[in-house]
């Protein structure tokens, strides 16, 4: 058993595979919003059982990419303008910490890499 309390550390990088494959699938617009996203063509396409398709999806979920309707299925969430607004508001925010801490901790020698850049 593992750190996390999973038995089958295999599991986990297939999980992980498919996870990563169907979000960035998402994020690329290979799935558009509204599109349904069966978990047996999934498991077909990627060469594995449902069980991580499943998973992923479930992971998916709680990321908010798709939404899962009961009898239904699951199918790709779009992203408002207020998401958008609230992504590009927390990035400023990030970004602009980051780089006041980048300035108070750059030491003197990293400063001049920089100007040689």
């Amino acid at each position: 058993m593992n750190e996390f309390g999973d038995s089958n550390p295999q599991f986990n990088s297939l999980h992980s595979r498919v996870f990563n494959q169907i979000r960035n699938d998402i994020l690329n617009g290979v799935y558009e919003p509204g599109d349904n996203l069966i978990e047996t063509k999934l498991s077909e396409e990627m060469g594995v059982s449902r069980t991580p398709v499943r998973e992923a999806l479930r992971q998916l979920e709680l990321e908010g990419l798709v939404q899962s309707v009961p009898n239904k299925g699951v199918t790709v969430k779009g992203v408002s303008e207020q998401d958008i607004q609230d992504i590009y508001t927390i990035r400023m925010l990030i970004e602009g910490l980051a780089a006041r801490w980048a300035a108070e901790k750059i030491t003197p020698s990293e400063l001049e890499e920089l100007k040689e850049a």
